[in-house]
């Protein structure tokens, strides 16, 4: 941006013959603006290095280490970067200006190339800051939590689906529990797949991760199907290393619902987004039924009738089943992969 704006600058000053700009070098440069331009470039590669060291680098590195080690690693490296990047376009520029000027001094003085890396890094920290604020509270939530979007309860139709480990006290008993941890660390990482199909996570309790969708994205193309399975996928392709490294592989059950539900801000040392309402209760529900049913996947009549491409799966009808708490019987269906 600083780049385009120089060159912008010297652009239309020439254009306009302002007088404030009729000083040689500044016409001599005026002729190069081309130089501004490579400034730009060398910001739009530190830009994408950065973003390549965050999604590589960093996700890798919060696997085995703190979060405060590694914002502080990234800070360093990209502070780093930062630094080099300048001194290399500056290094640039005043070759440039020595070339076209028989200028031998620079063309800021040294506080003011301090000042802008001070600048730089600064910026660099306050987006790593916010960066990691969102990661904490979940993609987009932190603009809702500056705007207040849900200070007051609001009603929304969304999907909900309960995931969760099977035989996971059976297998917490055979490792101990810091061995079941990382174990349980682990998947929750390798379902970090079901981002690339919309769906926000909402909680992580003990063994089992809530998941949930604005209810128009999540019913397009069936997207919270296909999410549980690429989970079930990534889990397929890991498991030697799973049996290799716990001696067990992993097999999660699921149940998924969709109805409103009410969002809403709460909390004042901790704040976060919480849903409240019976949909999320009678999605619990029916996740309890997977073992009984023999079901890996669990859905309610209300969502199978919302569904759009029914012939990409198998679709069993096990009845109306007598939920805890509820009145009324939910019909439910057993879904597989065709």
């Amino acid at each position: 941006m600083v780049g385009l704006l120089g060159y912008l600058r010297v652009h239309f000053a020439l254009l306009d013959n302002v007088q404030s700009f009729q000083h040689p070098d500044i016409i001599a440069f005026g002729r190069y603006r081309l130089a501004f331009i490579g400034a730009m470039f060398i910001s739009i590669f530190f830009s994408f290095f950065s973003s390549l060291l965050d999604v590589v680098v960093m996700r890798k590195l919060l696997q085995k280490k703190s979060l405060g080690f590694v914002m502080i690693f990234g800070l360093l490296v990209q502070s780093t970067l930062i630094m080099v990047m300048m001194r290399t376009a500056l290094n640039f520029i005043n070759f440039l200006m020595r070339s076209i000027t028989n200028n031998t001094g620079r063309i800021a003085e040294i506080n003011e190339i301090r000042a802008l890396i001070i600048v730089l890094i600064l910026s660099s920290i306050l987006s790593r800051i916010f960066i990691e604020i969102e990661h904490k509270l979940g993609p987009g939530n932190l603009s809702k939590l500056m705007r207040g979007s849900y200070y007051n309860p609001k009603e929304v139709q969304r999907i909900f689906m309960f995931v969760d480990l099977k035989d996971s006290t059976k297998l917490a008993e055979e490792m101990g529990h810091l061995k079941f941890s990382s174990f349980i660390k682990d998947c929750f990482h390798d379902f970090a797949v079901v981002d690339d199909y919309g769906a926000e996570v909402y909680q992580y309790v003990g063994d089992e991760v809530i998941i949930s969708w604005q209810a128009k994205k999540g019913l397009k193309n069936d997207r919270f199907l296909h999410a549980f399975f690429a989970f079930t996928d990534v889990l397929k392709k890991r498991e030697q290393y799973y049996l290799d490294t716990y001696g067990n592989a992993p097999f999660f059950k699921a149940g998924v619902h969709i109805g409103v539900s009410v969002m809403t801000e709460v909390g004042e040392i901790k704040k976060e987004f919480c849903f409240h309402g019976d949909t999320l209760n009678t999605t619990a529900r029916i996740q309890s039924h997977c073992n009984n049913l023999q079901a890996q996947l669990l859905m309610s009549e209300t969502l199978y009738d919302g569904l759009v491409e029914r012939n990409k799966f198998n679709f069993h009808d096990v009845g109306s089943i007598k939920l805890k708490g509820k009145v009324e019987e939910q019909k439910l269906f057993k879904i597989e992969r065709i």
